[in-house]
């Protein structure tokens, strides 16, 4: 839709083109870090968080359990990143509860804060279950959609959405693993570990 509209706005054609569109954020860092210039990544946001509702001591942070946050600190691990505790409010995963994983000096822990995370294991999880599942009409129906917009055949988008589908699921059933079946994301993903 914004190549037509590009067309019709300024007479000329363009094409929009995603190279890592079939990658998960996992494989596209671990790509990025292997480049020779590849510095400034650990300066990225990925949260959205404003400095009211993830700052600890005075300094801004990154929730680290909200979707977003999730995906990168998942991201990280399958690149093989480790980032500093100092990056997250949530600095300790591995905690039974999320109000243990959070720094002893953060004061904003709120019922909305809980729901963010309860809300961003669960998006993670569930995308992942549609790799077990890859008959659902919810995958059919993006892989449908997909192929109009990038006018390619249904049946190959189909098997590149399965194929980044099970990459997903493998990074993140790795990443809940690694934490403990006593994690509070272990424990609300429902894992089996």
């Amino acid at each position: 839709r914004m190549e037509r509209l590009f067309a019709a706005l300024f007479g000329r054609s363009m094409r929009f083109v995603f190279p890592r569109l079939w990658y998960t954020k996992g494989e596209t860092l671990r790509e990025y870090l292997a480049l020779p210039a590849n510095d400034g990544w650990s300066d990225t946001r990925s949260c959205w968080q404003g400095n009211q509702w993830a700052t600890v001591n005075g300094k801004r942070r990154q929730c680290g359990v909200c979707a977003a946050c999730l995906l990168r600190r998942m991201s990280a691990h399958t690149a093989g990143v480790s980032e500093s505790r100092e990056t997250y409010v949530a600095t300790d995963l591995t905690a039974a509860t999320l109000d243990g994983a959070f720094d002893p000096n953060f004061k904003r822990s709120n019922a909305a804060l809980r729901e963010y995370a309860h809300a961003g294991i669960l998006h993670l999880d569930h995308l992942a279950d549609m790799a077990d599942h890859p008959h659902r009409a919810e995958v059919r129906n993006h892989a449908a959609l997909l192929a109009g917009a990038l006018r390619e055949p249904l049946a190959e988008i189909e098997v590149k959405l399965r194929t980044m589908l099970a990459h997903h699921a493998a990074e993140w059933r790795c990443f809940v693993s690694q934490l403990g079946e006593s994690s509070f994301i272990a424990k609300r993903a429902g894992m089996k570990l």
